[in-house]
C-alpha cells in the first residue's frame, strides 16, 4: 500500500488518477444508457 500512495504525491499522478475515475465514470453511464436504449455498437 505504501507505494501506491508514494506514487499520488506527484501532480501527474493525481491528475492521471483523476483523468482515470472520470473516464470511468462517463463510459459506465454511457454504457447503462445504451444497454437501455437497446442499441448495438457491434455487428
Amino acid at each position: 500500500m505504501n507505494p501506491i500512495l508514494e506514487a499520488l504525491q506527484y501532480p501527474f499522478m493525481q491528475q492521471a488518477l483523476a483523468v482515470a475515475l472520470l473516464l470511468a465514470v462517463t463510459c459506465a453511464l454511457l454504457s447503462c444508457y445504451i444497454v437501455h436504449k437497446g442499441w448495438a455498437l457491434m455487428g
